[in-house]
């Protein structure tokens, strides 16, 4: 009789894995989020408006490893030392810009951060302007 509980436990553990893995126990934007259980609703979506992509993915693919001034997030100057954050204010507030060497003229970056944007211009470039991904340009919410 000792072994009764052990064996509800793992059939309750059994049952719950089960049900989350097929997505059974996840409401319908839980599913759509992670990815578990929500093959219809990808299905759906897909066949309403074609392939679902990922502007964020298809821009970076286009402009490579350097910092796109004209839609990055804050954050990504976090790649160059001596630019985050105060440059990197600064010089994401103040975009779009037409040129990468526009930033060298900006008020508010001092002589020092001036020269190491210098250092750093094949870094950069620009990208065309992504209305998308302007929201999160300062702050994405994602704090490391």
């Amino acid at each position: 009789m000792g072994f009764v509980k052990p064996l509800v436990r793992l059939f309750a553990l059994a049952t719950m894995i089960l049900t989350l893995s097929l997505g059974w126990g996840l409401p319908t934007w839980a599913s759509a989020m992670t990815g578990v259980g929500a093959p219809s609703v990808r299905l759906m979506a897909e066949a309403e408006r074609g392939p679902v992509r990922n502007v964020v993915e298809d821009l970076l693919g286009k402009l490579g490893q350097r910092i796109d001034l004209n839609n990055t997030n804050i954050s990504a100057f976090r790649k160059i030392p001596g630019l985050y954050p105060t440059a990197a204010r600064v010089i994401v507030q103040n975009a779009p810009y037409e040129k990468v060497e526009d930033i060298l003229n900006l008020p508010g970056l001092t002589e020092a951060q001036k020269e190491r944007v210098r250092e750093n211009l094949d870094k950069f470039t620009l990208g065309p302007i992504n209305e998308s991904l302007e929201r999160d340009r300062i702050n994405n919410g994602i704090y490391r």
